[in-house]
């Protein structure tokens, strides 16, 4: 009578176990731990895709909210529920706290500006039919101006603010220079920190930056 070979240690094991057999590991325990490896993995993956989102609140990341303020800026659209949409954005921005404020300030001190070929081709989806016409331009100009009014709401620590308005002033753009003058109105009262930029900013020879710094 012939005696079927005795199943090797190789023959039991999952195939998605890739680390070293050893004759005493049972069928259950290479299972339990190619499970927790998987589930490792996805935890990994997952950490990894939070840290690229970035800062959230209530399930929604900061560009969500952004998008919703100056998508609802009342230059881009003007009824009541739009203003009740910006301000929800605004509050939900403020609620990140200083996690938001290096995006905003990246925002409102962009020099990007719109191409002719942009403005050109939304402002012919703007002459179609209602039902087919897309979302409302949104130019650059209104999202930098987003930027700082929600800074300006949300009023955050000097220390966040100083290094960013010092090198705005310190540009040689004259428009980088006033988005720099705009932002003083972020600064929290008292704040001593802004003292001398407010004075920096009232000296300068730009008559428009002079205003913006009182």
């Amino acid at each position: 009578v012939s005696v079927a070979p005795k199943a090797s240690c190789a023959d039991v094991t999952p195939f998605y176990w890739s680390g070293p057999i050893h004759c005493g590991m049972s069928r259950g325990t290479a299972c339990a731990f190619g499970l927790a490896a998987i589930t490792l993995l996805i935890a990994v993956v997952g950490w990894g895709i939070l840290r690229l989102r970035g800062p959230a609140y209530q399930g929604h990341s900061i560009r969500f909210w952004f998008r919703q303020a100056y998508s609802n800026q009342s230059m881009v659209r003007s009824d009541f529920e739009s203003r009740e949409s910006y301000l929800e954005a605004l509050e939900a921005l403020r609620a990140m706290g200083t996690k938001a404020v290096p995006h905003l300030l990246a925002e409102s001190l962009s020099t990007y500006t719109d191409s002719s070929f942009r403005t050109n081709y939304h402002r012919l989806l703007s002459e179609l039919p209602t039902p087919l016409r897309p979302e409302p331009f949104v130019p650059a100009e209104v999202m930098r101006r987003t930027a700082t009014e929600a800074l300006t709401f949300m009023k955050p620590p000097a220390n966040f603010l100083v290094p960013a308005i010092t090198d705005a002033f310190a540009s040689t753009n004259l428009f980088v220079q006033r988005i720099g003058a705009e932002l003083l109105a972020a600064f929290p009262e008292g704040s001593v920190q802004a003292v001398p930029l407010f004075r920096a900013g009232f000296r300068s020879a730009d008559n428009l930056l002079q205003i913006l710094s009182l």
